[in-house]
Order: C-alpha cells, then sequence, then structure tokens
C-alpha cells in the first residue's frame, strides 16, 4: 500500500521521512550509529533535497498504524500534553509488540528502534518538564509563610522528583531503587540526576527546617503556654481595673500572679513599678499623718494610759491545767438555766423541775440525771422558796441541798447526781484516787522542808521559814533539793519519806480538808513530783483545785521602753536691706546711710547681696545705691528613737546599757605664772583633771515585782539618756603688760563639755501586757521679728521693701514609754498581747 506524505501533518511528514530514510540506511547494510544518525530530524533546509510529496514507500496496515501513534506521540511531547504522548506511545508498544511477534525481521527492528528513540525523548522531556515543575514550585515554597504547608509541598515535590528522575532513566513513574541507581550510572554523560539530587536536597532542607520549627515552637515545648497567657491577660486587665479605683493592694496582688507565671513580663513589671510608686505616695502621707497625729497626742494634756476594763478573775493565773477530771461536773456547771423560781415547792418537784431544766438547755438534749434517795426523813416534806437568774445548774442543787439540809454527791461512774439525807450519801460515798503534778519548791514549802533539814532536828525544821506563801515565787527552792547525789542522799530521802505525808496531812487539815481514817490519804512521789491524794470525788475536786491555786510558778518579766525625742524647726524669713554711699573729694570723709533693721538670726540666707542699683549717680557721680535682699523658708525635722528591752526576774533589778564612755574634765588648774630678775617671764598654763569615764547613751534600770495575782506588776524604772551637745569655752589670754608675745602662747584654752541629760526616775503599777506613759516632756520656743524703715515701712504694697519679717519656732518633745509582760520559763508569754488603743484626745 503507498503512504503519501501529505496524508500527515508537518510533524508527521518530518516523522515519515526520517522512517524512509531509516528504512534505506537498513536497506543499504548501515551501522546502528548511522541508522540513529540518519534518523534524527532534520532541518527543513536539509530536507529539501528530499521530496516527501515525491517520495513513496509500501507500508503495511500495521507499520502505519504504529508511525501513526509515534507521529502522535512526538505531537503531543512538543506540545507538551506528555500524559497523552504516554499513551500514544502505550499504544504504539502495543502495536509494535504485536507486529514483531507476527513479522519478526528487520522492519520490526527498526520501528523497535524508533519507538526506543520516541519513548526516551518523551520521556526525557516530560522529566525536564516535571523537574522544572518543581524548581517553580521551590521559589512558591520558601515564600511561603505558612511552614505546615511548606512542609507538606516540600514532602510532594521530593516525591515529584523521585517520578521524574523514574521517567528520565526508566520511562516509568516508579520502581526498583536499585534499577533506577544502575540506569544513572550507565548514563553517565546526562546530569539530570544531578540536578534533581540538588533540587531534592533543598526541598529536604525546607522539610527538616520545618520539622525542627514545629519541634522548637513554642507550643511544642510549653503546650500551656496559650492557655497561660490568657491567664495573664485577664489578671491583667482585672490588675488596671484594680488600680483605677486605687485598690493598689489588690492590683499588686494581680501582679505579683502574673509574674509567678510568667516571671519576666514586662508589663506586670511596669505596672507594679506605677503601683509601688503609688504605695510609697501613700505610705509617706500616711507616715506623715501619723507624726502630726503623734505631736497633736503630744501636745494634748498628758494622762496616763487607761487600760481597757476587765475583770481580774482568779481563774486568769497561771495553771497547768484548765479542766477537772469529772465530765458529770464541767457538764454541769456549763449547763446555765435561765431562771429558776421556786415558791412553796416540795424537794421532789424541785428536783423534777431542775432534771427537766437540764434537758431543755443541753444542745444535745440528754441533760443532768437526778436521783432522790432517803426522802422518807424529816426533810421529805421540806417547802423551798427562792429565786435564781442565770445561775449554773450545779448551784442549783448546791442551793437546793443548802436549803433543804440535803447533800448531793457526783456519782462518775454511773454519771449521775444522788441527792439525799447527808447520812444516806455518807454511805454511799466512794474513794478516788488521783495523782496532781506539782513543784518540788511547793511541796517544800508546805512542809517547810528544805535539803538542810533532811538530816537535821525537827525545831530546825520548823525554823526553816515561815510558811507558806503564795508571793514567794522561787525563794524557797534550793539547788540541793533537786540535785543531791550519792548513796546516802538517797537513803537520807527515803527516811524522810513518811515526814511528807505527815506534814501534808497536817497542813491541808488546816485548810479544812479531813482524813477520818488510814483509808483516807496524802503523799508525795518525790521521783515523778506529783501528790497522790485518796479521798472522795468532790473533795478531790477541790483539792486539785486548791493545789493548782498554790501552785503557781512566778513568771519572768519582759520589759520594752521606747524614748522618743522629736525635735522640729522652722524659720522662715524674708527682708530688704538698702545702703546709701556717698564719696566727697576729700579722702578723709565719708558719707554712708545703711538699713537700720537688725541682722537675722545668724543663718546665711542671703538671697541678693550688695546689688549697686544706682551707681556713681548725681552730679558729681559719687552717689551709689546698694540692695540686699534675705529670704529663706526652712524646715528641719528629727527623731531619735531608743528601744531598750530587758528581761529581769521577779524582784530582782535588770540594767541594759548602750553607750559609749568618754573622758571629760572636771576642772581646770590655775596657771602660775613667774618672774626671773624681771627680764623673763614663764608662765605654766591650766591643765584639765579628769575623773571617772562619763557613760554617753542610754542607760535603762529595771526592777519587776510581780503580784500575787499574776496579772499586774510593779516596776520601779529609772531610764536615763546622756549626750554631748558641744563645748564651752571658757579660753583667756594672759596679758604681760608692754611685753610681746612673740610665739603667742598667753591665750590658755579651756573647755568645758556640755552636756545633755533625760533622766525619769519613777514607780509604777502596770496590767500585763499594757503600755504605760511614764514621761513626757514639750519645749516650744517661738520668736518673731518685724522691722521696718519709718514712715518708708508703712507706705502700702511700696512699704513692704522697707521692712524685714522673720519667724524662728523650735519644738522638742520628749515621750517615754514602758510596755510590761509575763514570761513563763519557755519564753512565751502568759498571755496574748491585749488590744488596747489610745487614749481618747479628739473629744
Amino acid at each position: 500500500m503507498r503512504l503519501h506524505a501529505e496524508l500527515f501533518s508537518p510533524c508527521a511528514q518530518g516523522a515519515v521521512v526520517c522512517l524512509a530514510t531509516v528504512f534505506m540506511a537498513f536497506s543499504w547494510g548501515a551501522s546502528a550509529e548511522e541508522v540513529e544518525k540518519a534518523a534524527e530530524p532534520a532541518a527543513p533546509a536539509e530536507t529539501a533535497s528530499v521530496d516527501a510529496q515525491s517520495y513513496e514507500t509500501e507500508f503495511s496496515v500495521d507499520e502505519k498504524a504504529i508511525l501513526g501513534l509515534l507521529s502522535e506521540a512526538g505531537a503531543f511531547t512538543e506540545n507538551g500534553e506528555f500524559e497523552q504522548a504516554l499513551r500514544k506511545l502505550s499504544e504504539a508498544k502495543a502495536r509494535l509488540d504485536k507486529f514483531e511477534a507476527e513479522k519478526p525481521g528487520k522492519t520490526a527492528e527498526v520501528l523497535k528502534e524508533k519507538y526506543a528513540v520516541f519513548a526516551k525523548d518523551c520521556h526525557r522531556s516530560y522529566a525536564e518538564a516535571m523537574l522544572r515543575q518543581c524548581r517553580d514550585e521551590y521559589v512558591n515554597v520558601i515564600s511561603d509563610e505558612n511552614l505546615s504547608a511548606a512542609a507538606e509541598k516540600g514532602t510532594a515535590m521530593q516525591k515529584q522528583i523521585l517520578r521524574a528522575k523514574f521517567m528520565y532513566y526508566l520511562g516509568t513513574y516508579g520502581g526498583e531503587q536499585q534499577a533506577l541507581n544502575r540506569a544513572v550510572a550507565q548514563d553517565s554523560r546526562s546530569d539530570f540526576a544531578a540536578r534533581a539530587d540538588e533540587l531534592n536536597a533543598d526541598f529536604a532542607k525546607i522539610t527538616n527546617y520545618t520539622d525542627v520549627v514545629k519541634e522548637t515552637s513554642l507550643n511544642v515545648i510549653d503546650p500551656g503556654y496559650e492557655d497561660r497567657q490568657k491567664e495573664i491577660q485577664k489578671l491583667y486587665h482585672e490588675g488596671e481595673n484594680l488600680y483605677r479605683n486605687r485598690r493598689f493592694t489588690q492590683a499588686r496582688d494581680k501582679m505579683e500572679q502574673i509574674l509567678i507565671l510568667d516571671p519576666y513580663n514586662v508589663q506586670a513589671t511596669q505596672m507594679l513599678t506605677r503601683i509601688y510608686r503609688k504605695l510609697y505616695f501613700v505610705a509617706d502621707m500616711r507616715a506623715y499623718n501619723e507624726m502630726l497625729q503623734d505631736q497633736a497626742l503630744v501636745e494634748w494634756r498628758w494622762m496616763e494610759n487607761i487600760p481597757r476594763e476587765q475583770s481580774i478573775l482568779p481563774d486568769q493565773n497561771a495553771r497547768e491545767y484548765t479542766e477537772t477530771n469529772s465530765p458529770l461536773y464541767e457538764k454541769s456547771k456549763k449547763l446555765i438555766i435561765p431562771s429558776v423560781e421556786f415558791i412553796d415547792r416540795g424537794v421532789t418537784d424541785a428536783i423534777d423541775y431542775l432534771r427537766e431544766k437540764s434537758k431543755e438547755v443541753d444542745p444535745e438534749r440528754i441533760g443532768v440525771q437526778i436521783m432522790v434517795t432517803g426522802q422518807k426523813g424529816k426533810n421529805a416534806d421540806k417547802r423551798l422558796t427562792f429565786s435564781l437568774q442565770n445561775v449554773p445548774l450545779y448551784d442549783a442543787i448546791r442551793y437546793l441541798c443548802l436549803q433543804a439540809d440535803l447533800r448531793f454527791r457526783i456519782n462518775e461512774k454511773s454519771q449521775i447526781i444522788v441527792i439525799g439525807p447527808e447520812a444516806e450519801i455518807a454511805k454511799g460515798d466512794t474513794k478516788d484516787k488521783i495523782y496532781i503534778p506539782i513543784r518540788r519548791a511547793t511541796v517544800n514549802r508546805m512542809v517547810n522542808y528544805s535539803a538542810r533539814s533532811e538530816g537535821g532536828s525537827e525545831s530546825e525544821s520548823s525554823s526553816s521559814g515561815e510558811g507558806f506563801k503564795l508571793d514567794e515565787g522561787l525563794g524557797g527552792m534550793k539547788v540541793e533539793d533537786t540535785f543531791s547525789s550519792g548513796l546516802a542522799g538517797t537513803m537520807s530521802k527515803r527516811r524522810s519519806a513518811p515526814d511528807y505525808s505527815e506534814k501534808l496531812r497536817k497542813y491541808f487539815m488546816e485548810l479544812g480538808f479531813q482524813f477520818p481514817d488510814d483509808t483516807f490519804y496524802i503523799a508525795y512521789d518525790s521521783r515523778k513530783n506529783r501528790i497522790v491524794v485518796q479521798h472522795t470525788p468532790e473533795n478531790l475536786r477541790k483539792l486539785e483545785l486548791l493545789i493548782r491555786e498554790i501552785d503557781i510558778d512566778t513568771p519572768l518579766v519582759l520589759i520594752e521602753s521606747k524614748i522618743m525625742e522629736i525635735s522640729m524647726n522652722d524659720y522662715e524669713e524674708l527682708g530688704f536691706d538698702w545702703t546709701l554711699t556717698h564719696e566727697n573729694v576729700n579722702p578723709n570723709w565719708s558719707f554712708s546711710i545703711s538699713s537700720p533693721m537688725r541682722p537675722s538670726m545668724g543663718t546665711n540666707n542671703t538671697l541678693i547681696n550688695n546689688l549697686n542699683i544706682l551707681p556713681n549717680f548725681g552730679s558729681d557721680n559719687v552717689w551709689s545705691l546698694f540692695l540686699t535682699v534675705n529670704a529663706i523658708d526652712r524646715t528641719d525635722r528629727a527623731e531619735v528613737l531608743s528601744s531598750p528591752k530587758l528581761m529581769a526576774k521577779n524582784g530582782e533589778s535588770a540594767t541594759i546599757r548602750m553607750v559609749r564612755q568618754m573622758y571629760f574634765p572636771d576642772s581646770w588648774s590655775e596657771p602660775e605664772i613667774s618672774t626671773s630678775c624681771g627680764s623673763s617671764v614663764s608662765l605654766k598654763p591650766s591643765v584639765p583633771e579628769f575623773g571617772d569615764a562619763t557613760d554617753v547613751g542610754v542607760v535603762f534600770t529595771a526592777t519587776p515585782t510581780v503580784s500575787p495575782n499574776n496579772y499586774t506588776i510593779n516596776l520601779e524604772l529609772a531610764p536615763s539618756v546622756v549626750d554631748l551637745v558641744g563645748w564651752s569655752d571658757y579660753s583667756y589670754e594672759i596679758v604681760f603688760g608692754y611685753f610681746t608675745d612673740i610665739d603667742n602662747t598667753s591665750k590658755i584654752t579651756m573647755k568645758m563639755p556640755e552636756l545633755s541629760r533625760r533622766e525619769v526616775q519613777t514607780k509604777i503599777k502596770v496590767y500585763d501586757g499594757q503600755t504605760v506613759m511614764i514621761g513626757g516632756m514639750i519645749v516650744d520656743r517661738q520668736t518673731r521679728q518685724d522691722d521696718k524703715w519709718p514712715v518708708l515701712g508703712d507706705v502700702p504694697l511700696f512699704g513692704r521693701l522697707f521692712s524685714r519679717d522673720s519667724t524662728f519656732i523650735e519644738k522638742e518633745n520628749l515621750l517615754v514609754s514602758v510596755t510590761s509582760r509575763l514570761i513563763s520559763g519557755d519564753g512565751v508569754p502568759l498571755r496574748s498581747n491585749p488590744a488596747t488603743g489610745l487614749p481618747d484626745f479628739r473629744r
């Protein structure tokens, strides 16, 4: 079949010409290189000798179809439609394989090689296009601010580059990496692999960078950053609103919370600076107001501090325990009955009434069980009439028994209060044993016993003291009582142990406690420092309360004094001094008029000095007018606070010194002058005579005495403040007639110190924890000068230039206060510090 060239497109015509050339080369027996060279498409000028329209070749249908597909693939490749070109090549490959299977031979090989040339050109063009697309995309990726999108695009482009390499060398989109590496190694003339690897490395850098950025991003490193920033913004806005509303302390708390979340927050730090400046300003104003308040308080009529009203009850003493061992007793004391009204009421009805009332006032609605026994006697029909208000149940029962001639007993085991005749109650009395801690010194005073009398006679023992006194403190306690050593001392104590029991029994019997038989006893356990008592429960409670009242450890006294000196000086002055001078022709004469006003207080307050206002005026230019302006407004304030604090034992003096020892001359000797032969004079000047050193500073001496109630303190105080304020100069000169003193030794220097002493000696009584002003002094000096020129000073407005006004105010205040507190042996105050206010001086 004839195939004409005009049936194809221009590109196809070129392909046909190339194919014809290839066929001719093979038919002539040319080599493969010559065939490939001949198969290259020639330029139109070069192919001018070949007339495509006159050249005809015989082709089969399959050959024409294969050549047509290759021609179309070439056209698609030139147009950049590589997917269409690949499809055409795929169809051509299928027809070529079929043609080769049906008609093997030289024609099939030529077509196969030509297909390879077309496929290679298409694949490489497609790969180059893919690489160019990746390079263009690289420019977009590096300019993309979205790192996540850039990373995704970079990864996609890396895959695209790998597909381009497979397409360039293997003609596929993918495959085995080893096959690709072999193809790259075989094609050493092409630099496509190098260019693709370089671009792939660039994309890898972007991908790695984005991964690093993601891994090191703030959200990854600090997951709670955003939530913390939201909380910081919230706190900051709250703090700003509080600051605008002048709630500075709360605003400061908000800013400090921000600094806890973010220690380097600049906004919070700047806001804190503003807040602290406001707080400093407010604190400064408050300090100034407090100073004025203290000044007003001192200037007010001095009076002692009035402590708050409070009763000194026995239970305010220092005790080791605060409750008894009987729960029923404590409960009966705590249950308060509002009103008890008995008018001609029987005993049984009255007891029933108290029983019901105890249930009403009991928060648990249990009340107290009261049992009546032995009512068949003469007291069964006794009628009661009495009235009580807000009385404890225990006292109500006690008053009932007193009026009805009955007794009552608290049964601790059954938790019942038993009321009945004395005989019945005595039958049911049980004996209990308790152990009461007590100090050895207290027991020694009870029995008039000391370590020296353990081996002596009874008379020596009885003469060792005058008996027990509550206000003796630790005076009767000896070191030998507690720290006696050796077997002899132990045996002596064991032998004298019975004396403790007998003397303690005798001591408490004198106080009203009876011991009917040997089953009622009292003894002292010297090893554990406790008293062992066996008696009825009621007497045990009374005995325990009594021992607590007796065994009181006298505390130490902490004394703190504040000596405050405040001095204020205010000086104001404004004055004008005029001077008029005249110079005569004759130098022996001069004329001047100066201000008649007195000088100021000695302060250098000259603002304008000798200003020559009208120099050299007059007909002969010999007059001059000078002006001097003195102006000052000065305020001085000084505060000196001395706060000595010391701890003292009851009845003992204590002194604290904060002084410097300085030696001052007590006197000066008289000078001695002697002459020799009437021509020479010798002088022996005065010399200082020194005595003992003088303490300059603060000396505080106190002697406290604690009252038996352990609440009031008698203080004997002697605070003293000594300062060196200056020296008095008593220097003098000795004149030797007409003699001249060459060395100027005739001037004798003699000075004496000027000491300022502030002393207070007083005896006062204060309550524990109270502050008392023990001394005060106010010195107020005011000096005023009002000078002016006659006539000129009285002219309105203009006369102020011819006057001088000055005011000097000097105030000195001295305050001495003392605070005393009772301190236990372990350094803890016996009572909390009471909140007492200042005396009311604003009325």
